[in-house]
């Protein structure tokens, strides 16, 4: 299932000028054949990460 969807994506970085890191994960919310409607379907599993 969701084969296009096998890997987040991850971004690390380090603010020189505010002297800080940050980090995040995202999600691909692009539409496609197997899945037709991401953000309704992973929109459970983005609300985990944000909390």
């Amino acid at each position: 299932m969701w084969e296009d969807r096998k890997e987040l994506q991850f971004n690390i970085g380090y603010d020189i000028s505010e002297q800080f890191l940050r980090y995040g994960v995202a999600f691909s919310l692009e539409a496609s054949r197997s899945l037709p409607n991401p953000v309704e379907v992973l929109q459970p599993k983005i609300q985990l990460f944000n909390t």
